[in-house]
């Protein structure tokens, strides 16, 4: 393993945001997470960080908090036939499970551009497919008008009534309109205002990140803080004040943001969700959906037998 050359790899090519080194410095610890690196006589030609999370007596490779994917990263030979680069994949992909860690679990999810996960299944491995949703037109009216007529409406309603979508870098406000979401649910927030504000910060640096706020008469309705790399703007933290009337704010926050992305040239990523009443809000906004494949494998014989238990009280439960 080689962060060295990881990181020099990170530096010349496109890699998204979630590999990238300051975002696993940020997330995992600069001490938390190791790179896998596959060469090809002197070049690198495929990446994979790792983080282990510890659990009692178990070792999970998976995902920091806020961490969409993470996965594999593999450079192409130019003009490689389709044949050829999946061959090149399975290679890689072999080599790449050869050299994990010892593991009790693994549980990554990878990016929507990764499609071919046979090389895991063929080593033991298996998934399951979630989705997340894209807007990758970079027609603004176009956009527009493929929005549901509610999300329209939502809009008008929002600029009729004087809400204003603003710029801030206001996190300790962001994060107390965030908690508000889960203090509703009488949940708590898995990530600490520490954890957030170190990632936006070191986010701010890199030129990677965007917060708005939307308010009326003053009062902050709703917030969103998105991420960017060199390809798209990922929507990953957004709330709003339900104690307010938020007068259509939630829907005009994401219409700024997709405008802006649409400006830089970028692909808006809602980072979607499996939950029916997320999944019906973002496809709303006429937004493509995009299978991301979590892949997962469990080595401990304990937790084989945990699982098993689960599945056997799962299926008692039926009848």
């Amino acid at each position: 393993m080689s962060k060295r050359e990881y990181i020099e790899f990170c530096k010349k090519e496109s890699v998204p945001l979630f590999l990238q080194p300051w975002w696993l410095d940020s997330t995992c610890g600069k001490d938390n997470w190791y790179a896998i690196t596959i060469k090809r006589g002197q070049d690198v030609v495929a990446i994979m960080p790792i983080f282990i999370e510890k659990k009692y007596i178990f070792k999970y490779i998976t995902q920091p908090i806020l961490t969409q994917f993470m996965g594999v990263y593999i450079k192409y030979p130019k003009n490689q036939k389709y044949e050829k680069r999946l061959h090149f994949q399975k290679e890689i992909i072999f080599e790449i499970i050869d050299r994990l860690p010892k593991f009790d679990y693994f549980n990554i999810y990878f990016d929507s551009e990764f499609t071919n996960w046979l090389p895991f299944m063929w080593r033991g491995f298996k998934q399951t497919t979630h989705y997340t949703y894209v807007i990758e037109d970079n027609n603004l009216d176009r956009v527009y008008n493929n929005f549901n007529k509610k999300v329209r409406n939502e809009i008008n309603k929002a600029i009729k009534n004087g809400v204003e979508v603003i710029d801030s870098d206001d996190i300790e406000t962001f994060y107390k309109i965030n908690k508000i979401t889960f203090d509703r649910q009488n949940i708590d927030i898995p990530y600490s205002f520490e954890y957030v504000k170190n990632l936006y910060e070191n986010a701010k640096k890199e030129n990677a990140a965007i917060m708005k706020f939307a308010i009326k008469d003053s009062k902050i309705l709703s917030v969103l803080l998105t991420f960017n790399d060199s390809k798209k703007i990922y929507a990953i933290l957004g709330s709003s004040n339900r104690d307010l009337k938020l007068y259509g704010a939630e829907y005009l926050l994401d219409w700024h943001l997709i405008q802006e992305a649409i400006n830089r040239g970028l692909i808006y990523d809602f980072e979607g969700s499996v939950m029916e009443r997320i999944e019906q809000r973002v496809r709303s906004f006429g937004a493509i959906q995009k299978p991301i494949f979590r892949i997962f494998k469990t080595d401990s014989k304990i937790l084989k037998i945990k699982n098993c238990i689960k599945e056997l009280r799962d299926v008692t439960d039926i009848y």
